[in-house]
C-alpha cells in the first residue's frame, strides 16, 4: 500500500486527461467483477448487469473514477468498484454537470462519493484519507439521463 506522499507524487506525475473511457466495471454478487468492452446504461437500471439496485440512492446509479486516481492507487483499478474509469478531470466538476459518453448522457449528482471501509481494506487508510481530502478525488456519482451504449475508448464529452 502507498503512503499519502507516494499517492500525491503518483497523481501529480500523470499526464493531462484525454477524455476517454479506459475501463468498464460491472460489480457482481460476491464481490466479483466483470470487465466488459461494451455496456448498456439505462435510465431506470443504471449500468445493466451491475449490482446497483433501484432501491439504492437514485443519485448513485453510475460511479466514475479518474484513471489517474486509479493509477495512483495502483492496479487493479476494478477493485475500487467504480463502473467507469475515465481519463477526464472529475475533480473540477460539480453536481449538475452533464457528460456524453458513447450514446449515453449522464448527470453528476450531489451524492457523496468517499472512500469507505471496503476501500480501506483494498487500498489502506492513507489512500482513503488522500481521496477524501479533495472533493471529487474519490470519483463522482451520476444518474443516467439518456440510456445507451458505452464502449472502451469512447470519448467523454463535457456538455
Amino acid at each position: 500500500m502507498r503512503t499519502a506522499s507516494e499517492l500525491d507524487a503518483a497523481f501529480a506525475a500523470w499526464p493531462p486527461p484525454l477524455g476517454v473511457v479506459v475501463q468498464i466495471v460491472q460489480r457482481l454478487p460476491g464481490g466479483r467483477r466483470a470487465l466488459p468492452e461494451v455496456a448498456e446504461l439505462d435510465v431506470d437500471g443504471g449500468l445493466l448487469g451491475d449490482r446497483w439496485s433501484p432501491t439504492d440512492p437514485p443519485g448513485a446509479q453510475v460511479s466514475l473514477i479518474e484513471h489517474r486516481v486509479a493509477k495512483a492507487l495502483q492496479e487493479p483499478s476494478e477493485l475500487a468498484g467504480d463502473n467507469l474509469v475515465v481519463d477526464v478531470d472529475l475533480i473540477g466538476m460539480r453536481p449538475g454537470q452533464r457528460l456524453r459518453i458513447g450514446t449515453t448522457e449522464l448527470e453528476l449528482t450531489a451524492e457523496p462519493h468517499h472512500g469507505c471501509a471496503k476501500f480501506v481494506r483494498r487500498y489502506g487508510l492513507d489512500a482513503q484519507r488522500w481521496v477524501n481530502r479533495v472533493e471529487g478525488r474519490r470519483g463522482r456519482y451520476a444518474r443516467v439521463l439518456r440510456g445507451g451504449r458505452v464502449r472502451l475508448g469512447d470519448r467523454v464529452e463535457v456538455l
